[in-house]
C-alpha cells in the first residue's frame, strides 16, 4: 500500500478547501507545499484532523473518510495490484509528479460525487497519471485539473474515460502513445475539455479509439490529433468542437472517421494528410477555416440534406447550430443539426431530451445513443415499437434489479413519459402490446437494484 502518514490542519496552516464543481475555473488556492505539510504533520495533534500522505508502491482502496490524499512523492501501483479509488475521494499531487499505474487502475467517482485530483496551486502542474500496463483502467465522473498532460498511456491495454472533466491541463488531456508494435484501445465518452492544450492526442505506434458526446471548449491545441501513427482506427462522433485552434488533425497514415459534430468558432476545423479522414455529416459554423488537406467537393454546398438545408458532397452543413447558450452546447429547438446526422439505426438518438427531433442522429455531443449518459442515472433502454399486432420489445437489463417500464408519444421538446407498469427483471423481458395501441416511445429505468 506504501507510506500512509496522518496529514494535520493546524493554526497556521487553514485547511485547502475546495470551491462548488462547477466554479473549478476560478480557483484561487493557497500555497501548499510539502515542507509546510511536513511542519504540520509535527505540530501538534490535538490542533490538528487527520488527512492521508502516500509515498512508494500505492494500492488498495482509497475512501472519501482519508481526504485529501496527498502525493508528495512519484508513486507506482505495482503489478499485479490495484488501486481503487471510490466517489468523492481528493487527490493532491505535487508539482512535476506522476503516478505510474503498472498494474490497474479503477478510478469511478458519481456525478454527485466526483472524483478530483488536481494539483493544489493552479500554476504548479502535477505531470499525469501514467498507465503501463495491459489491463482495463477506468475513470469515469473524475475531474482532472491543473496537469501537464492528465492520463499518458505508454502500453497496449484498454482505456475506458467516461463523463470525466479535464481543466487547465497544459499541454494535453490524454496523450496515447504506445511505441512501435503496440496499440491501445482508448474509449473516451461524455467528457468536458476545458482551458486545456490539446485535448486527445495519438502519437507514436497504433490505436484504436471511439471518441463520442464530448465537449471540446477553448482549447490553445487540437481537440483530436494523430500524429506519427503506424496505423490509426479512431472513430470521432457526436463531439462539439468549439473555440479551439485546431479542430481535428491527421498529419499521418491511418484512418479516422469524424461525423455528426459541430466545429465552430475555430482556427482551422479539420487537417488532413495522406490519411485524410472520412469527414461527414457535421457541421461547420464560424471557423476561420474549414478544411485543409482536402478537394473542393468539401465545404462547397451543392445539394441538400434530408432536412432541406445547404450541405456538400457529404452531407456536411454550413448553418449556426444555435446552441443554447455560449456554455450550454445543448440545441436549441429550431436547430438546423437536428436529425442532420449520420443516419443509421446504430446511431439512432435514444434519450429525449437531450437530444430533439425524432430517433435520426443530431449533430453534436447531445445526438445519439451516448448522450443518454449525460443523464444521471442513464435510463437502461429506450426502444420504439410499431403499429401491428401484438407488437413485441425485448428489454435486455444491464444488471438486475427494478426497473420501470415507460411510454412517451413523441420525441420532441419535453416529453411526458407515463409508466405502465414495473418489474424485477435480470434476463431479457419480452413486452407485447396489442395492435390497437398507438405507436409510442418505449423506454425501461432501473429504479434500484
Amino acid at each position: 500500500m506504501g507510506l500512509q502518514v496522518p496529514l494535520l490542519g493546524c493554526d497556521g496552516f487553514a485547511p485547502f478547501s475546495f470551491p462548488p464543481r462547477h466554479a473549478k475555473l476560478n480557483m484561487k488556492t493557497k500555497q501548499l507545499t510539502v515542507a509546510t505539510i511536513l511542519t504540520c504533520v509535527l505540530a501538534s495533534t490535538f490542533l490538528c484532523r487527520a488527512q492521508t500522505i502516500l509515498s512508494g508502491n500505492i494500492s488498495g482502496t482509497w475512501s472519501p473518510s482519508g481526504n485529501p490524499y496527498i502525493i508528495p512523492d512519484n508513486a507506482t501501483v505495482p503489478g499485479g495490484q490495484t488501486l481503487t479509488i471510490q466517489p468523492g475521494v481528493v487527490v493532491w499531487i505535487g508539482e512535476g509528479l506522476s503516478i505510474t499505474v503498472e498494474g490497474n487502475i479503477q478510478a469511478i467517482g458519481t456525478a454527485s460525487q466526483p472524483i478530483t485530483i488536481q494539483a493544489p496551486i493552479t500554476s504548479q502542474y502535477w505531470n499525469e497519471i501514467l498507465l503501463y500496463n495491459t489491463e482495463t483502467n477506468r475513470f469515469q465522473y473524475c475531474d482532472f485539473l491543473n496537469a501537464t498532460n492528465a492520463i499518458l498511456i505508454t502500453y497496449p491495454g484498454l482505456v475506458d474515460v467516461m463523463n470525466c472533466t479535464f481543466s487547465n491541463c497544459v499541454s494535453s488531456a490524454i496523450v496515447d502513445d504506445v511505441g512501435t508494435g503496440g496499440q491501445t484501445n482508448l474509449v473516451v465518452e461524455n467528457c468536458l475539455f476545458s482551458g486545456t492544450g490539446s485535448g486527445c492526442v495519438f502519437s507514436g505506434g497504433s490505436a484504436s479509439a471511439f471518441i463520442s458526446a464530448n465537449i471540446f471548449n477553448n482549447l490553445s491545441g487540437t481537440a483530436i490529433l494523430i500524429q506519427n501513427q503506424s496505423q490509426s482506427d479512431v472513430v470521432a462522433i457526436n463531439n462539439a468542437i468549439v473555440n479551439c485552434v485546431g479542430g481535428v488533425n491527421v498529419d499521418n497514415y491511418g484512418y479516422a472517421q469524424i461525423q455528426s459534430c459541430i466545429f465552430k468558432g475555430c482556427t482551422v476545423a479539420v487537417t488532413g494528410s495522406s490519411a485524410s479522414p472520412t469527414v461527414s455529416y457535421n457541421d461547420f459554423f464560424g471557423n476561420t477555416t474549414n478544411f485543409i488537406g482536402y478537394p473542393s467537393t468539401y465545404g462547397t454546398p451543392i445539394i441538400l440534406n434530408r432536412n432541406g438545408t445547404s450541405c456538400d458532397l457529404l452531407y456536411n452543413i454550413f448553418q449556426d447550430p444555435q446552441f443554447v447558450s455560449a456554455t450550454d452546447f445543448q440545441l436549441q429547438g429550431t436547430s438546423p443539426c437536428i436529425d442532420a446526422g449520420e443516419g443509421s439505426p446504430a446511431n439512432f438518438d435514444t434519450c429525449f431530451p437531450p437530444s430533439l427531433g425524432t430517433v435520426t442522429n443530431d449533430i453534436g455531443a447531445y445526438g445519439g445513443p451516448n448522450a443518454c449518459q449525460w443523464i444521471y442515472p442513464a435510463p437502461s433502454n429506450i426502444l420504439t415499437l410499431a403499429i401491428a399486432p401484438y407488437v413485441g420489445v425485448t428489454i435486455n437489463p444491464p444488471s438486475a434489479g427494478h426497473y420501470e417500464l415507460e411510454y412517451a408519444s413523441k420525441l420532441a421538446g419535453t416529453n411526458n413519459w407515463i409508466q405502465l407498469t414495473n418489474m424485477d427483471l435480470s434476463a431479457p423481458f419480452l413486452y407485447t402490446e396489442p395492435a390497437s395501441s398507438p405507436a409510442r416511445f418505449y423506454r425501461a429505468v432501473q429504479v434500484s437494484p
